[in-house]
């Protein structure tokens, strides 16, 4: 019995080096997986965005002017405080939008600036909503939810002319993941953080409550 057992301690001490080889590898393995998988999300969720902005670019100057974006570029010709003024007391409307607007404006840009700067949120929030799918059902949904977002007449559409949309989307997506990530860890830090987000989308729409409430 004596005999017996020491050939099966020497047999465990012999394959030990193998057991902890195969761990070694195995756990290598999941490891690069889930590297590949991030990889994967990441460089299929670019490649949407890049879709995106080659379609967004191409028709960026080839609609007429909205009215929307008349007004925001004259409202934006007199000085910050006008212009804010205009929007808070008088017209009721997103102050960021105006603010951006005035920005285009004195520095000299004009329909077409104030459209990339529509066509820059646009493609901004295809990561974002592809990460908030990610964190509410898998890395697979987030990619299918920015694919078919991007390709959705609303978001195209917004995306061209120089309006609040796209900003508003782009902060409404922030300002769920910020929420996600603050219940997540909690901590006076992250809640400010996500008070920060909800700040920019209420200053982005004036339907911005509606996001808040929700």
């Amino acid at each position: 019995m004596k005999d017996a057992s020491s050939a099966i301690g020497l047999d465990r001490k012999e394959n030990e080096p193998v057991i902890e080889l195969t761990a070694r590898a195995s756990g290598f393995a999941r490891t690069r997986l889930r590297v590949d998988e991030t990889d994967l999300f990441w460089v299929t969720t670019g490649a949407v965005a890049a879709a995106l902005t080659g379609v967004l670019g191409w028709f960026l100057s080839a609609w007429p002017p909205h009215e929307d974006e008349a007004l925001a570029l004259f409202v934006g010709r007199g000085s910050l405080g006008h212009t804010l003024r205009i929007v808070v007391t008088e017209r009721g409307g997103a102050p960021l939008h105006f603010i951006l607007a005035w920005l285009v404006v004195h520095l000299g840009g004009g329909l077409t600036a104030l459209r990339a700067l529509s066509l820059v949120f646009a493609v901004a929030s295809v990561p974002l909503i592809a990460l908030l799918g990610a964190r509410l059902a898998s890395r697979s949904a987030g990619v299918v939810a920015a694919l078919l977002a991007s390709g959705s007449w609303v978001v195209l559409f917004h995306g061209i002319y120089g309006r609040m949309y796209s900003m508003f989307r782009f902060t409404s997506l922030l300002s769920f993941l910020a929420l996600l990530w603050a219940r997540e860890g909690g901590g006076a830090r992250r809640f400010g953080l996500w008070g920060g987000a909800l700040i920019l989308m209420l200053a982005s729409h004036p339907y911005a409550v509606l996001v808040f409430g929700a």
